[in-house]
């Protein structure tokens, strides 16, 4: 398994985008292209190559020795083969000393996809990720963020999305 820098206007940039339709609500999700244009650095893409064949993306900003994921999606037809966990392997052996965050849904009681944020959570954890105080609420969800390579304080988080100055006008989200 490889990870290819996905460029804008190329068949790895389509495929990114479609596959993201398919996994990500809509408020959840706008367009992979902000990323791909991003001047200043922070935003980068990967295409998740199987064997030569498509499996899945991950896109991040970065920010000193902060790397966040913020779209990590699997093909559904590869899920449960361990694509996800050489996936962030990957990620993480081309990004020694950083250290690499992921926000998730908090596994609250109540909540209508309990089971799926568990999963999700425990997928995580069982992957080198690491609980950290820094939670949050965004467009009426909780989240929290969990981090692989060191702990990161919500002063650190913060300062992070402050660098990346007007993040949800520029990338659409936060």
């Amino acid at each position: 398994m490889t990870l290819k820098a996905v460029c804008r206007n190329t068949e790895e940039a389509e495929m990114c985008e479609t596959l993201s339709k398919t996994v990500f609500p809509p408020e959840e999700f706008s367009t992979l292209e902000p990323l791909l244009e991003d001047e200043r650095g922070h935003g980068e893409v990967f295409a998740i190559d199987q064997n030569g064949e498509f499996a899945g993306f991950l896109a991040c900003l970065t920010v000193g020795g902060l790397y966040h994921i913020i779209y990590f999606a699997v093909k559904e037809n590869l899920r449960g083969q361990g694509m996800g966990r050489k996936a962030l392997e990957c990620l993480a052996g081309q990004r020694p000393g950083k250290r690499i965050l992921v926000d998730i849904e908090q596994p609250v009681r109540g909540a209508e996809n309990l089971p799926e944020r568990l999963r999700r959570k425990a997928f995580y954890l069982k992957n080198g990720f690491a609980e950290t105080e820094t939670k949050y609420r965004w467009r009426g969800v909780d989240y929290e963020i969990l981090s692989r390579g060191g702990n990161v304080t919500k002063a650190e988080f913060w300062k992070f999305w402050k660098t990346l100055e007007n993040a949800d006008e520029k990338y659409g989200i936060y």
